[in-house]
């Protein structure tokens, strides 16, 4: 994958769910994680958030140079008809197909600052899409 560092935050997104080599902890755990966010029944109380790790590479000329990168990342929407429990009495909801909530990307754009180091971690909070069990640590890797 091509360094995603711009200038512009505009360019293509990097999708958090599909773009990445390697996923700790798995793709189906992070699912299950962002399920249980939006979930009315499985919303997190008093558990603390799980940091998801992600790698960045860049040149050293863009590390010195510095620029935005953008990241979509899953949201849900509640179903209004079934509060999120896909049913409405003894009948699978009909405007959810069942599933209590519908799914969306939301972009999130992280800021890499000028003359950022090897090994440097850019922390993102995601309380503002909604996500509270989760948040993003950006690992700069500098590399020739």
């Amino acid at each position: 994958m091509a360094s995603p560092v711009t200038s512009d935050p505009i360019s293509a997104p990097v999708e958090l769910m599909r773009d990445f080599e390697t996923y700790r902890p798995s793709v189906d755990e992070l699912w299950r994680q962002f399920k249980n966010n939006f979930s009315p029944q499985h919303a997190p109380k008093s558990q603390p958030a799980r940091e998801l790790n992600l790698s960045l590479i860049v040149s050293p000329d863009e590390a010195i140079a510095g620029g935005h990168f953008s990241i979509n990342v899953p949201v849900a929407n509640v179903c209004d008809r079934c509060a999120g429990t896909g049913s409405t009495g003894f009948f699978e909801c009909d405007l959810c197909d069942g599933h209590g909530m519908s799914w969306n990307t939301a972009r999130v754009i992280v800021s890499v600052p000028a003359g950022v180091r090897d090994e440097n971690v850019i922390p993102i909070s995601l309380t503002n899409l909604g996500v509270k069990n989760l948040f993003l640590n950006v690992h700069v890797r500098v590399t020739a």
